[in-house]
């Protein structure tokens, strides 16, 4: 007994990750194929954007007078966006072994950040809008186009939210742990594209409008 009471504590080490469960492991092929999906739908969008923007002669340039602005608040909601990409990421990991405290507070901070993102999007949004109704040309202006990009990625931003919303419910819930986490995995590697999907969109949005500036005569 003495010698049993005199035994050093072993070390607490994190639950090991183990690997998918078969429902889990179809629930990934079908957020893969669906991701996929999407990436192409949004490849496809930028590409038309790009066809658009090239294709205005210098004339239909010049006739804009207005160049194409991007709104400030763009780069703000941008950091926005990083941060919920990061704070999930940081909940993804935590799911794993068992930090339910950590990971309620990481999903519960990306919620709050998500909806930032989309209190400083829509004054941007407007500010896109009403730059179109003052051109001078508003058919051949830019600003309608990347509103309807803008729009189009606000939309799947809302969607996030959604999901967000369920993955914050269902860690106070205690659902994820070392075994069951692929929803918090899911909705990391969802916001992740959409950071990928935003941050190509304002390059995009960047060299549409230095071209219609250096292009014109």
């Amino acid at each position: 007994m003495n010698d049993v009471g005199r035994m050093p504590l072993q070390p607490v080490t994190p639950k090991a990750s183990v690997p998918l469960l078969p429902v889990d492991r179809r629930l990934r092929q079908g957020a893969w194929l669906w991701l996929g999906s999407l990436a192409m739908f949004f490849l496809s969008t930028l590409i038309l954007y790009a066809v658009y923007v090239a294709l205005r002669t210098p004339e239909q340039r010049e006739a804009m007078r207005e160049p194409l602005h991007i709104p400030s608040g763009f780069w703000w909601s941008t950091l926005a966006l990083l941060v919920v990409s990061g704070l999930l990421h940081w909940a993804s990991q935590v799911a794993k072994v068992d930090q339910y405290r950590r990971l309620t507070w990481l999903t519960g901070a990306a919620f709050l950040f998500s909806i930032l993102f989309l209190v400083v999007q829509w004054p941007s949004m407007q500010q896109l809008l009403t730059q179109h109704q003052r051109s001078a040309s508003p058919a051949l202006s830019a600003f309608a186009m990347t509103y309807l990009l803008v729009l189009i990625h606000a939309l799947h931003v809302l969607g996030g939210i959604i999901a967000l919303a369920w993955v914050f419910v269902g860690s106070l819930l205690k659902w994820y742990d070392h075994e069951r986490h692929y929803g918090v995995q899911f909705c990391a590697a969802y916001w992740h594209f959409l950071d990928l999907v935003w941050i190509c969109m304002l390059v995009c949005f960047a060299l549409a409008s230095h071209w219609l500036v250096a292009g014109s005569p």
